[in-house]
């Protein structure tokens, strides 16, 4: 079906930063942790996962993070999709557990992979034939990239699934599966 021009601007505007981050940056790792454990964080980005399906859900998510242990944190965020599909369109909210792990820091950029799952109401069924009630599964890499030493942009692509885990029987069981590219903003104190 290929990307469509939206989506392929979206792609490579993620591409871009990660690229420029990495050739900009002196790809020697940081000797003491960028997120020590204590440090907190609160992040708002905006992602879209790319459907091969005509449902578009653009989302913006708001989230808190603990680091538990040096570069490993726990988290929550509240998530908001607006879905416009064939029949009737839908709004969404739900609540996101989720698990970071940074793997690789040089001085300006912290490469970490991203895990997340919770549940998601709706009002509408999502997609149509589908149910009110889903669960949102993603995991993936992202990079956090310096802006000061407080501030980072952060970029991530990520595999997403959307379900209900068949909790009204696999008849209304739809899922929804795409790759999530996401860009924002995280604060750490």
């Amino acid at each position: 079906m290929g990307i469509k021009p939206r989506k392929g601007l979206f792609f490579a505007l993620i591409m871009v930063t990660l690229t420029t981050a990495t050739l900009a940056d002196d790809v020697k790792p940081t000797a003491t942790p960028k997120f020590p454990q204590g440090t907190n964080a609160f992040s708002l980005d905006v992602s879209y996962p790319a459907l091969i399906d005509p449902t578009i859900m653009p989302t913006a998510h708001v989230g808190l993070q603990r680091f538990v242990f040096d570069n490993f944190s726990l988290g929550a965020e509240i998530i908001t999709i607006a879905v416009v599909q064939p029949g009737d369109d839908a709004a969404a909210i739900g609540l996101i557990g989720t698990v970071r792990h940074h793997v690789i820091q040089t001085e300006s950029t912290s490469w970490f992979i991203d895990f997340g799952f919770g549940p998601v109401q709706a009002s509408n069924r999502v997609p149509e034939g589908g149910t009110r009630f889903n669960f949102i599964t993603r995991i993936g890499p992202a990079v956090a990239i310096e802006l000061n030493e407080r501030v980072s942009l952060v970029t991530a692509a990520r595999y997403w699934h959307l379900s209900n885990a068949r909790i009204e029987g696999s008849d209304r069981n739809p899922s929804l599966n795409a790759c999530e590219l996401s860009i924002g903003l995280m604060w750490r104190w």
